[in-house]
């Protein structure tokens, strides 16, 4: 079978896209955003479209590496498509091997509506949205960013406020209402992302101000702030602290 083998490299990476029902209604000239919701993402690239078993060995080395996938298919007429579903199967089999072992839905003490705290430690908070047959909790965070489904041994009750913090403690980007004098936070940000959607929403209203904070901001933007949007440039993670992101304003 020398070289006849289609060897395909793929792997997933998490991101956003818009949630079309969550923002039905939104009203952009009110100042409110669209919903966006997690997804995962499949990707593949082509190794070799006739390939070897050396070939094979050669790619599995260089995926291991990189924490991504290979997948060796004969006489298939879309190899990176099929590629693509293949690791989008194997990513989510894999998380669901990872979840504790559930309890049945008839002896679960949770239900619909309650504020828990869930994770290894308890380190996210969040509302159950449902509770499934088999037991497992659908969970929204607190954020209202993502969603999770975990066992019930890994979620307890909270009944006071609590602090946010884990994957919850994210950045805000905010923009101020000349009308009232407030800022209203147009959506949630990243130390990665933050840079990039200033950017977008700087350029879609340039004449409104903006300011990324994981705090409401209080007080009108300074004309010193207004400035700074020429150094605030697209960025990654490598190079974005996150404390260069905290109370700066464009």
């Amino acid at each position: 079978m020398a070289g006849t083998l289609q060897i395909v490299v793929a792997w997933t990476e998490e991101a956003q896209e818009l949630d079309a029902e969550r923002s039905k209604g939104v009203r952009r000239d009110l100042g409110e955003s669209y919903k966006f919701k997690d997804v995962i993402k499949p990707f593949a690239a082509m190794w070799l479209n006739k390939g070897t078993e050396a070939d094979v060995a050669k790619a599995q080395a260089y995926a291991r590496g990189e924490g991504k996938h290979v997948f060796v298919y004969t006489g298939v007429g879309d190899p990176l498509g099929k590629a693509k579903a293949d690791v989008l199967r194997k990513v989510r089999a894999k998380d669901a091997e990872l979840r504790p072992v559930p309890t049945k839905a008839k002896d679960a003490k949770f239900k619909e509506g309650d504020k828990v705290e869930f994770g290894p430690k308890g380190v996210n908070q969040g509302t159950v949205e449902r509770v499934e047959p088999d037991g497992q909790l659908r969970i929204k965070a607190l954020s209202g960013r993502w969603t999770q489904t975990v066992g019930p041994n890994w979620v307890k009750k909270t009944l006071a406020p609590i602090p946010v913090r884990g994957r919850d403690a994210a950045l805000q980007l905010w923009r101020y209402n000349k009308i009232t004098g407030y800022w209203k936070p147009v959506r949630s940000v990243t130390p990665e992302t933050a840079g990039t959607w200033l950017s977008i929403w700087r350029s879609d209203e340039p004449n409104e101000a903006f300011k990324v904070s994981a705090d409401k901001p209080t007080g009108a933007p300074s004309a010193l702030a207004k400035d700074s949007v020429a150094k605030f440039p697209r960025t990654t993670a490598k190079d974005t602290p996150l404390a260069q992101f905290q109370g700066m304003a464009v």
